[in-house]
């Protein structure tokens, strides 16, 4: 169900005052939560992010796992999720917010408590009000797909050069220019903060080649220039980069690239 971002924001602002608290108790918050609320579920997908947590189950039981996460979502119950993939468990996953014990990011920082992480993830990577976020975030929602697979392929050989994310930053330029998108220096900023912190797997390839197989091929061809500037951008041809074009090629079809 949508919901407004106020109801969102009281939520997460009323979670990291309670879980402050020496005598927190998540269900009696969760209780009070739902109380407030009118019972129903309600979600919001944010631009997918992938970090690690330390995290207690329902037996209290620690664990420490990668995961991606797509949606923050609030339960019937009142309970706040986070809805994604576990590379641990290997399939879709939710874990409670009051069970998360630390956050540890892409860039190897340390968040515990992970309250404010949490709240700076809804408000950098969901939906926004600011007129040039919303246009951003339409932006990422369009080409997504192209930006995750250019990730991927500067990545195919273990180690991204500096001239291969800047390939990738001159081709979002161009896209942007074509959308009459004029972006200010945060927004842009929150661009290459996301672009950072992609770390797509063959399973994000395959939802993105899925989503590419829908688009007009006019939209394609500068996709696959875009490519093969990725592949060019460290003056060198790793066979992994090639392969990986090449099976893009290959899906997409040749029409691509004509």
């Amino acid at each position: 169900m949508a919901v407004d971002l106020k109801t969102f924001r009281r939520y997460l602002a009323a979670w990291s005052k309670a879980a402050s608290r020496p005598n927190y108790d998540a269900e009696e918050f969760a209780a009070h939560m739902c109380r407030l609320g009118d019972g129903r579920p309600r979600c919001l997908t944010i631009i997918p992010q992938k970090f690690g947590i330390e995290y207690r189950d329902e037996e209290d039981a620690p664990s420490t796992r990668t995961i991606s996460v797509k949606r923050i979502a609030i339960s019937s119950e009142g309970a706040g999720l986070l809805q994604g993939y576990c590379f641990w468990r290997c399939e879709p996953r939710m874990f409670r917010l009051d069970r998360l014990i630390s956050v540890i990011d892409a860039n190897g920082e340390y968040h515990a408590p992970p309250t404010a992480f949490i709240i700076n993830l809804f408000e950098t990577f969901g939906v926004h009000v600011n007129h040039d976020e919303i246009a951003l975030r339409k932006f990422l929602q369009r080409f997504s797909a192209q930006f995750l697979i250019l990730k991927l392929m500067a990545n195919a050989d273990g180690e991204i050069d500096p001239a291969e994310e800047e390939a990738i930053l001159d081709y979002c330029a161009r896209l942007m220019a074509r959308s009459d998108l004029l972006l200010g220096d945060e927004e842009l900023a929150q661009f290459s903060s996301w672009l950072r912190r992609l770390e797509p797997d063959a399973q994000d390839y395959f939802d993105a080649l899925e989503v590419l197989k829908e688009r007009p091929q006019r939209e394609l061809l500068p996709f696959f220039r875009s490519a093969k500037e990725v592949l060019l951008a460290d003056g060198l041809h790793h066979p992994e980069e090639c392969s990986l074009l090449d099976d893009l090629c290959i899906r997409l079809g040749s029409a691509a690239l004509e």
